[in-house]
């Protein structure tokens, strides 16, 4: 998370598996580069199936107005040899590195909607992953989840457990729900509430029999 001047020491280990020497060179690029700092120098030699690691130093600025995240990407890249005169063909692996700006008050994003088990007459599992990307701490996090059949008729409702967050932290949250209903498709539409504000996310799931495991 964004914190004005804070530095943070980033290594990063290029590794070589080819059976000959490789130049490399690394650099960053990105909306953040600038903010980056090598320690040492760009280039390097690896040897037959050896390794080498670089460090920078991320040095966040005084301010970044928009909240999100805003990236950069360090990478290690071949050095082509200077008689091809090209850079078709060359090997280049790179990192993402984020800095993500709090959005103002209470904000929270569903990272995952999972469902476990969906069985008929058994008993369905649903997690939901969320995350204040918020400032300021969030008192109650819950959601109600809708489930639909195949003809898009309501046919049942469950609620999950309630947490708190402070920011930057995942909260998961769960419901189960017994699956008394025809097999087939289904569509499952949790709203999760958080300090009265709502955010969505829907999951298409099929309900089989209990006697057949797909794996």
């Amino acid at each position: 998370m964004f914190e004005p001047n804070k530095q943070i020491d980033i290594t990063v280990v290029v590794s070589n598996s080819l059976n000959a020497y490789l130049p490399i060179v690394t650099y960053v690029e990105g909306e953040t580069a600038e903010y980056f700092t090598l320690h040492g120098e760009p280039n390097a030699i690896l040897s037959p199936r050896g390794s080498t690691q670089f460090t920078y130093t991320l040095t966040m600025p005084e301010r970044l107005d928009t909240p999100g995240e805003h990236n950069a990407f360090i990478y290690a890249s071949e050095i082509p040899p200077e008689e091809t005169g090209g850079m078709a063909g060359i090997i280049r692996i790179g990192r993402k590195v984020f800095i993500r700006v709090p959005y103002p008050g209470k904000y929270v994003d569903i990272t995952a909607f999972n469902v476990h088990n969906p069985n008929i007459n058994q008993k369905v599992s649903f997690v939901i992953k969320t995350i204040n990307r918020g400032s300021v701490n969030i008192e109650n996090v819950y959601a109600v989840i809708d489930i639909y059949d195949a003809e898009e008729n309501l046919i049942d409702s469950v609620t999950t457990n309630s947490l708190r967050g402070v920011p930057d932290q995942e909260i998961e949250i769960k419901a189960d729900w017994l699956a008394v209903t025809k097999p087939g498709v289904h569509k499952a539409i949790a709203t999760v509430n958080y300090d009265g504000e709502t955010v969505s996310k829907d999951r298409i799931f099929s309900i089989g029999s209990p006697s057949i495991k797909i794996t």
